[in-house]
């Protein structure tokens, strides 16, 4: 089958005690996630969607723009009010469905270092 046309199961993922199918997940390649903190500065509130592809840019996670070195992918949606921080799970490892990610740029401009730091991409139809 060609890439692009496989067809794979949903993912059946537990979000903070929630069941929730999705198609962020793409394949068996194991998961492997850690918890960041998550620090708003600003006075407007944060939100990262999950799938969100982040990088940490002068010591603060965001949304991957084109020239950032992308560090995870967002577990789980996640809200930061205003002048606070939260704990959210990361993913560090895993196989991903590209049309599930979500960056600020483009994904092809990330996805040689997804690759390096164990982040698969491809692309999978439910």
């Amino acid at each position: 089958m060609a890439v692009g046309t496989q067809k794979t199961p949903l993912a059946i993922t537990i979000i903070r005690g929630e069941l929730k199918r999705d198609n962020l997940i793409a394949g068996d390649y194991p998961l492997k996630a850690m918890e960041i903190t998550i620090e708003n500065t600003s006075a407007d509130d944060l939100i990262f969607e999950r799938g969100a592809v982040v990088a940490q840019h002068a010591g603060t996670y965001r949304l991957a723009e084109d020239d950032d070195a992308v560090v995870g992918i967002i577990c789980d949606d996640i809200t930061v009010k205003g002048g606070s921080s939260e704990v959210s799970p990361m993913y560090i490892k895993g196989e991903f469905n590209r049309r599930a990610l979500i960056v600020a740029g483009t994904l092809a401009k990330h996805e040689r270092r997804m690759i390096e730091i164990g982040l698969l991409v491809r692309s999978t139809r439910v």
